[in-house]
């Protein structure tokens, strides 16, 4: 899994979060 893949998956997850 590259860095950006994990920095999308990081961003979606806090954004259901919020």
């Amino acid at each position: 899994m590259s860095s950006s893949d994990f920095n999308s998956v990081l961003n979606i997850l806090v954004s259901l979060l919020v």
